[in-house]
């Protein structure tokens, strides 16, 4: 557990979310260690994604204590058994394209697990049918392109939707995801 790092956020904006490592967990506390500069208020609920043995949890929690070095111990007011590990961040107030074996769609979502695409224009049975495993170009409002390859999860022709499940591993998808975070940010 204490080599694992994990995401947290604000209970009801996603968006104003920060990196973790668990310190330690007690029965009602958790204490962790903020991996990025983040603005933890005593005020707040936030929303702890975390995994143990397999199983994700979903905590929320008020900071109890915040301490030196980047540490805060958070009192746990509920937690359940998530079937996500990561949040999802809408991304329809942005315009981002998503390209892939010839096909161009607009970013829907997205986790630090995965993302769902809308293809405007369809696809055909022949995209997901000759393999599953796929590079994704994410091509941000700035022009810049980030390759992140992806496994088809979920098909749904009907609206025209595929969602991708991230392959471990791959640096991009960090990068990807805090660009798309600043983006929305840059929203409100």
């Amino acid at each position: 557990m204490l080599d694992a790092f994990f995401i947290a956020h604000e209970k009801d904006n996603p968006v104003h979310n920060f990196h973790y490592k668990p310190i330690s967990l007690g029965a009602n506390t958790v204490k962790v260690k903020l991996l990025d500069k983040a603005v933890i208020k005593k005020e707040k609920i936030y929303q702890l994604y975390f995994s143990l043995d397999g199983v994700n949890f979903s905590l929320l929690a008020q900071p109890l204590k915040i301490l030196s070095d980047n540490e805060v111990v958070f009192l746990i007011k509920d937690s359940k058994i998530e079937l996500r590990k990561y949040p999802r961040l809408d991304t329809s107030g942005l315009i981002i394209k998503v390209n892939t074996n010839g096909l161009t769609g607009l970013l829907k979502d997205i986790s630090l697990g995965g993302c769902k695409v809308h293809f405007p224009n369809g696809f055909t049975p022949d995209y997901y049918n000759s393999s599953i495993l796929k590079e994704l170009f994410f091509i941000l409002p700035d022009g810049e392109k980030i390759k992140v390859r992806g496994k088809i999860v979920n098909v749904d022709g009907a609206h025209k939707n595929i969602s991708y499940s991230f392959t471990a591993g791959d640096g991009n998808v960090f990068r990807v995801y805090k660009k798309i975070t600043k983006l929305l940010k840059e929203l409100e």
